[in-house]
């Protein structure tokens, strides 16, 4: 049965009184997380709860050395960083601390769980928004380098989830939002190193990138670095929309932006096809086998 033009003068017209109002009581399959509760104290406790939600995704991947590890392990450390910075008040010395460290705690709790949110969706096959479809499944197919790995998912977090976060929370201070960056910057050799050590020692690769002259942490640190500052600016697009239907095509360019990005990302950073793919996937996973538990 075919409704073109509408819904005619007859019984057909309660079908599709129904069918809309299915159509507004069923949300999108990959509407975003509810968070309107999630550590609303602010309180330094929201990070510790975090962390050890990581810390428990994260001993799964690491055990089998999926390659999700990559950015589970990534993500871990980075937060416990943001946590040091948040409670030391030496930790930037002398250029002082975070101006809001509640909005802060609250910010990363939040930013958490649209992550845990994506990750419990796609390992439960229910559909999550493109850039983190392309992630994970670069992950579990095995597709690409172990920097692959930690730029897509950090693509998909940073880029598609954080301006949809900042815009809920009201953006708080861009001069907070800057700092972060200095935090991460901080951590990310240490990152890397472990990384490297423990999962896939090509992360210790001068130039792994085709067509760039940055080393892996230069490269990562570029692009975490230029995607915090696009989230800044679309979350201010997000905040000014003139309207509902302004903000939800705003959102679209968003989540399309995102995944063009995760595309060029896979482009880059895949496993030659055949043998040679074949040989670099099997090298990584023996390495993983014997160090994923070094310390």
């Amino acid at each position: 049965m075919h409704l073109r033009d509408g819904c005619p003068r007859t019984a057909r017209r309660a079908l599709c009184a129904t069918i809309a109002l299915l159509a507004i009581a069923v949300p999108s399959a990959a509407a975003d997380p509810s968070t309107r509760d999630v550590c609303r104290s602010g309180s330094i406790t929201c990070v510790d709860r975090v962390i050890a939600k990581m810390e428990r995704r994260a001993a799964g991947s690491i055990e089998s050395c999926d390659h999700d590890a990559i950015f589970d392990v990534m993500y871990l450390r980075m937060t416990e960083e943001v946590r040091a910075s948040l409670v030391d008040p030496q930790y930037f010395a002398p250029d002082g601390t975070f101006g809001d460290v509640p909005f802060l705690a609250r910010e990363d709790a939040v930013f958490a769980e649209f992550y845990f949110w994506a990750d419990r969706r796609f390992h439960a096959g229910r559909r999550v928004p493109g850039a983190w479809r392309t992630a994970f499944r670069a992950a579990k197919h095995e597709t690409v380098s172990g920097l692959g790995n930690a730029l897509l998912g950090a693509n998909a977090h940073i880029k598609r989830d954080l301006p949809i976060v900042l815009y809920r929370l009201g953006l708080g201070s861009k001069a907070d939002h800057d700092k972060v960056d200095d935090v991460l910057e901080r951590v990310a050799d240490d990152v890397l190193d472990e990384l490297a050590r423990r999962f896939d020692p090509t992360l210790q690769l001068g130039n792994p990138v085709p067509g760039s002259t940055l080393d892996n942490e230069a490269f990562l640190l570029a692009s975490i670095t230029a995607w915090r500052a696009d989230a800044w600016t679309d979350a201010e697009r997000l905040r000014d929309a003139a309207n509902r239907t302004e903000r939800r095509a705003i959102k679209r360019d968003i989540e399309n932006d995102a995944q063009a990005n995760a595309q060029s990302l896979l482009t880059q950073l895949a496993y030659p096809e055949g043998l040679a793919g074949d040989l670099l996937r099997q090298a990584r996973n023996g390495f993983c086998a014997e160090h994923h538990f070094d310390p």
